[in-house]
Order: C-alpha cells, then structure tokens, then sequence
C-alpha cells in the first residue's frame, strides 16, 4: 500500500489544486499568498514528493540486499562445486607429486602434460598399494574411482541447490563434464579394469599420455582437463570460506 501512497497524494493535491476555491491571496507575498486550500495542496503534494523519496529509497535498498544476497549465495555455491571437483581429481595431484600446500586449492595438477612426471606415472601399476595410513592402504584404480564417484555425487548436490546462483558458462562447463567420456566411462570404472586385466603382469594408466603422442588418447582425457581448467579460472577462489568448506569436508 505504500507504494501506491504518492500517487494517491499527488492526485490529491492535484484534484485540490483544480478545485473551485481559490488557492492564492493576490493581497499577500510569498508563501503568505496561500489561501487554506493553497496551502493543503502545496502539504500533500510535499507528502507525496517525500513519500515516493522513500519508497523509491527502500525500493533500492531491497534491491541492493537481493543482489548481496545473490552474491553470497554464488560465492557459497562457487565453493561448493569447486570442492566436489577438487574431490574428483584430488589424487591426481599425489599421482603427479604435486606440491600439496602450494595446489591444495587448486582443480588441475600444473604438471599434468609434463612429459617427466607423464613418464613416472606411466611406470605405476594401477594396482599398486597407497597406504593411507600406517595400517590401511587401496590400490590406486580404487582410490580414483572412489574419488570420482564421491565428487560426482557432491557435485549433484551442490548443482541442484545453487543452480539459480551459478553463473551460466559454469552450468553449461559443469553439464558436459557429469556426462564427460573420461569421467563416466574410464575413471568411475577403473576397478573394474583392473578386475578384468588382474591377469596382466604390469597394468599401467592408459590415459596419461604426453601431447602429441602417436599412442590413442583415452577418450575426452584432454577435454576433461580442458572443462576443469576453464572452471579453475571462472569458478571463485574464495580461500577463506574454501578452507572453511574443506576442514568441515575433511576433504583435499
């Protein structure tokens, strides 16, 4: 009802202003020419000029909390997705020998199309123990596929609640990545290779493979890579609520 306040008042002011009785004293100067009528349309037009000032004021104030609001919501939702990718290819960044402190918020392992450090991974086995701690250990197809397919149900998540605060070029990014040929087809079933390979005597990663190798790539490899990239600069790093997101998570 506000809102409609200055309307009614100007057209108050209006219709008194048109009225039969006079508005001004031509014996009078100044403001004391104001008839009683004059004066009553000059108030509600006054009422109606401080009244719209207002309302357009908390018009924008609203609008000012909408977008903060929009922008926390994004920069929670931003988080939300980086960490869920960050889960995906974490082990990667161990694969690689990644400086951990230097790239624990980072989604691509900078070394990843180093020839060097594409030669030591090549010379894994892909059934090869890590220890996660001093009693427990899983090869490394397992703890990729496992990796893979806790980010990819984080991400789910994290889309389906903040997917009217992410930025469009993100949804589209993160769409083809759940659907990506290396994600679905190879690394949530690398297990399962391992399973059916677990006559080979060495059973090394097929998809790492320098640029330009006359070798097949593994199908969608390097655009996976490419996608999560392109999030890594686009996506907000926010260290603060990152740090917060991955000590909660226990994640990274």
């Amino acid at each position: 009802m506000l809102d409609y306040l200055p309307i009614i008042l100007g057209f108050a002011a209006a219709m008194l202003a048109i009225g039969g009785e006079k508005k001004t004293n031509p014996a009078g100067r100044g403001l004391r020419r104001l008839t009683k009528s004059g004066w009553a349309a000059l108030m509600l037009a006054m009422v109606a000029l401080l009244t719209g000032v207002a309302t357009t004021r908390r018009s924008h104030l609203a609008l000012e909390a909408q977008e903060n609001q929009r922008r926390i919501l994004r920069s929670i939702g931003d988080t939300e997705v980086r960490v869920s990718l960050r889960t995906i290819t974490n082990w990667f960044f161990a694969l690689f020998h990644e400086d951990i402190k230097k790239t624990r918020l980072d989604l691509v392992p900078p070394h990843l199309f180093d020839n060097e450090r594409i030669q030591a991974v090549k010379s894994i086995d892909i059934r090869q123990p890590v220890f996660l701690s001093p009693d427990y250990s899983e090869s490394w197809a397992h703890i990729l596929k496992s990796g893979a397919d806790r980010g990819s149900q984080e991400l789910n998540q994290a889309v389906q609640i903040y997917a009217p605060y992410l930025d469009p070029e993100v949804l589209s990014l993160l769409l083809e990545l759940r659907t990506s040929d290396f994600l679905e087809l190879h690394l949530k079933s690398l297990d399962r290779y391992a399973d059916m390979n677990k006559s080979e005597k060495t059973l090394n990663f097929y998809f790492v493979k320098p640029r330009g190798s006359v070798q097949p790539q593994a199908p969608g490899y390097e655009r996976f890579w490419e996608i999560l990239s392109r999030l890594d600069t686009i996506l907000e790093k926010d260290k603060t609520r990152l740090d917060h997101a991955v000590g909660t998570s226990g994640g990274i």
